[in-house]
């Protein structure tokens, strides 16, 4: 506690979530980092940009809700990969959403329910009322974004996308509890909730930071359909490298945005 207490002191801290390894390696790179071990996550602390970083190990609610409780965190700043949900946006594209919904557990099957014991009729959640919004300047800052950030296309001299990947912003965005790889199921989630990435973390994180009011946002680059793709095997895996480098240069050119 009295190193947290020391990093505290140098604080407050724009503090970066990360899902995974392969997400958290193109930031790190070439960069002095402190890590410090918990039992359930991994926090690091980049004295270059001033920030915490957190690599989500268990649970993405519990994880977050520990980092604002030990840190001095002034905002939080999500980011990673995502399934898509729209043909029409390309493969490395970074979607900002304004809203994460939790669509994951659809009913609880309760133990004696057709017995008469227990009631789905009190206690059952309307998705609709439990969207979190970004409570961030996201939509000021991702205009220049959109307008100033220029991505990269190209894997390697041999290998690129059609076009250069953008910086969308959407509507809404959509968190489950599996990794959806399934047409139907992202067509589902499409015409329900007009969502555009489907991930497994962003809402945990929404849910967490606006329940504390913490600033947060999330950004989301797009390595293929959430089901029903291109028929190329590989394309998920040639581009995975790709996409989690241009969300990384999305998020770092956010946070340069940010006022001090």
């Amino acid at each position: 506690m009295a190193k947290i207490g020391l990093m505290n002191s140098r604080g407050p801290y724009i503090a970066i979530l990360v899902p995974n390894s392969f997400e958290m390696d193109p930031l790190v790179e070439n960069k002095k980092v402190i890590i410090v071990m918990t039992r359930l996550s991994m926090v690091a602390s980049f004295f270059l940009f001033s920030f915490f970083f957190i690599l989500l190990r268990l649970n993405v609610g519990i994880t977050t809700d520990l980092l604002l409780a030990l840190f001095e965190v002034k905002g939080v700043v999500h980011y990673g990969i995502a399934g898509n949900a729209i043909p029409q946006l390309q493969i490395g594209d970074v979607n900002i959403p304004q809203y994460w919904a939790h669509t994951g557990l659809w009913n609880w099957q309760l133990a004696l329910e057709s017995n008469g014991d227990y009631t789905r009729e009190i206690g059952y959640l309307e998705f609709a009322n439990y969207n979190n919004a970004s409570q961030s300047e996201k939509e000021e800052v991702g205009n220049l974004l959109i307008r100033d950030l220029k991505l990269g296309a190209c894997v390697n001299s041999l290998t690129c996308l059609p076009r250069a990947p953008r910086v969308v912003m959407v509507e809404r965005g959509v968190s489950t509890n599996v990794f959806v790889d399934n047409k139907a199921y992202r067509e589902f989630l499409r015409s329900k909730f007009d969502a555009v990435p489907i991930d497994m973390e962003s809402a945990g994180v929404a849910l967490v930071c606006s329940r504390l009011g913490t600033p947060f946002i999330a950004l989301r680059s797009l390595p293929d359909l959430a089901g029903g793709g291109s028929s190329r095997s590989n394309e998920a895996y040639t581009y995975t490298s790709l996409t989690a480098q241009k969300v990384v240069d999305a998020a770092i050119k956010f946070i340069s945005l940010l006022p001090s």
